[in-house]
């Protein structure tokens, strides 16, 4: 089911989708995702929404990375992993692999 949530505390949604992902998922406030992505970050060499750094963030976090076999990549919508997956946290990307 889908809902509304911005957690920014300017509510602006333009160059944070990482941290409003992370914030998300994890059931935390923007602030804390955002530190969280940039101290990762930071340890990591890289900037705080690169794909590696919120995959190693969720995966601290307890998440793990599935991917979509690429038989039809257009085929499969979020829309339909919504319904094949009624429960639980997910966080769908549409990064490289």
């Amino acid at each position: 089911m889908w809902r509304f949530f911005n957690p920014n505390p300017l509510g602006r949604s333009v160059g944070d989708c990482a941290v409003r992902a992370v914030a998300a998922a994890l059931g935390i406030d923007w602030e804390e995702a955002y530190t969280m992505l940039a101290s990762n970050g930071y340890q990591m060499g890289d900037l705080p929404q690169a794909n590696s750094v919120i995959a190693a963030t969720l995966r601290k976090a307890g998440f793990y990375k599935a991917i979509v076999p690429d038989t039809c990549p257009d085929c499969y919508t979020a829309e339909m992993f919504c319904e094949d997956h009624p429960n639980g946290v997910y966080v769908l990307g549409f990064g490289s692999r």
